[in-house]
């Protein structure tokens, strides 16, 4: 795991320094990169803004959530959106529903601090109001494909990252969905939305029952991507919450969740369907049976699968499922699974993926700058201040970017008539 996020997190950037009127600096300078955001994807689901009881409680949340990601995801469970036929939920100021926030709220809050929202989800056989009845296919396709459309009305130029199906694989498709729903879906969700948006496909029983390339949702993704659909990445979910005792822990997730072997296996896999990968539902125990290190052995499985997924050069992201304990979906709780205690005070874990976010993966140089020569920089990719400082004391100030999977070329202007 070491050598890979300098293999696949990392590149480099060639710059020049080149004054007002476009012609190079000559001579020599120096120049700090200061990393200050990252282009891997860090993210959270906001299911909770503005869900506490009181104002000093949804401050910390928000306050903590900011802190540490870059993403976050937003809930579209139709029941929930739209609980009464014809009123949906999108407005800030829309009636509260527990764990749902009105999704404008949550862009609300995504764009004053500039994290990336990401939808979650146009089409799912489960949270489906109860006014949606079993009915003919065709029936239940204009009622979805209606619902696609509206929210791509709304939302199509301020959300460009949508889950558009998810966990078809686990059951057998209730009523409430035609029996083809992965392919209308991405069928509705082209259409619709903007050609820029990313579509993906998420599931969490990619570990499950894993047989390389005739893994089934290894082969739901070929059947899809093979008559025309467009799927632009594979949501991957790591949930720790099934296993009913401490003591069967191993046995119960030994061969698979607790095994990187397995792991890395799986992600090799599905990395052969040719799209990136985001480990898109991400909970990881602390449940108080396991005793007094409960927390610390959080601690452990956080920075051990972090570093895991992040050294895979498929990964693009990271999402952690619950930020505070006892804020999950019913006996999902009992896995403690949150980066916050319930009193909003970080957990061991959330200081771990700090110390790995903020700053082991993010890059800090001072480069001496010599016009005679080629200048390179090399870092994570993601945004930089960058600041030069001329020999006679000037300093002057800008942003750049490294970006991954690219060539990275910057003039850096120099105004030295400031």
């Amino acid at each position: 795991m070491a050598h890979g996020p300098e293999l696949y997190r990392k590149t480099q950037l060639e710059y020049t320094l080149v004054q007002a009127d476009g012609k190079p600096l000559d001579g020599t300078a120096k120049v700090s990169f200061r990393q200050t955001a990252s282009e891997y994807e860090f993210g959270c689901n906001g299911f909770m803004l503005g869900g506490f009881e009181t104002p000093e409680e949804n401050e910390a949340y928000e306050r903590r959530f900011r802190e540490l990601f870059n993403l976050m995801v937003i809930p579209f469970y139709w029941g929930d959106l739209e609980p009464e036929q014809g009123k949906p939920r999108f407005a800030k100021d829309s009636p509260a529903v527990y764990r749902r926030p009105a999704p404008d709220l949550c862009l609300e809050f995504c764009e004053k601090y500039g994290i990336a929202p990401k939808g979650h989800v146009l089409m799912y056989d489960a949270h489906n109001p109860a006014w949606l009845k079993r009915d003919t296919t065709e029936h239940l396709k204009r009622a979805f494909e209606r619902r696609i459309r509206q929210i791509a009305e709304r939302y199509g130029d301020r959300i460009f990252n949508w889950d558009v199906c998810n966990e078809v694989t686990y059951r057998t498709p209730g009523p409430c969905v035609p029996p083809d729903f992965a392919h209308f879906a991405y069928d509705a969700a082209e259409k619709y939305l903007p050609v820029c948006a990313r579509l993906n496909y998420n599931d969490g029983n990619l570990w499950r029952e894993h047989h390389d390339c005739y893994t089934v949702d290894n082969m739901l993704l070929n059947w899809l991507l093979a008559s025309g659909r467009r799927i632009d990445c594979i949501g991957v979910q790591m949930h720790m919450i099934g296993c009913p005792k401490a003591e069967n822990m191993l046995p119960w997730w030994g061969g698979q969740y607790l095994n990187p072997a397995h792991m890395n296996a799986a992600l090799d896999a599905f990395s052969k369907v040719g799209l990136p990968l985001c480990m898109s539902e991400i909970t990881l125990t602390g449940r108080e049976d396991l005793g007094s290190g409960c927390e610390e052995f959080q601690r452990f499985l956080c920075e051990f699968y972090y570093k895991l997924w992040f050294a895979h050069p498929n990964t693009n992201g990271i999402i952690w499922w619950n930020l505070v304990d006892d804020t999950a979906l019913g006996v999902e709780n009992l896995a403690k699974g949150g980066l916050l205690r319930r009193n909003m005070t970080p957990k061991p874990a959330f200081e771990q993926l700090k110390k790995l976010i903020l700053s082991e993966w993010r890059t800090s140089a001072d480069m001496s700058y010599d016009s005679a020569s080629r200048n390179y920089v090399r870092g994570f990719c993601g945004t930089y201040d960058v600041t030069v400082e001329l020999p006679d004391g000037r300093t002057f100030k800008t942003t750049e970017k490294i970006v991954s999977g690219r060539r990275n070329e910057a003039k850096i202007i120099i105004n030295q008539g400031e």
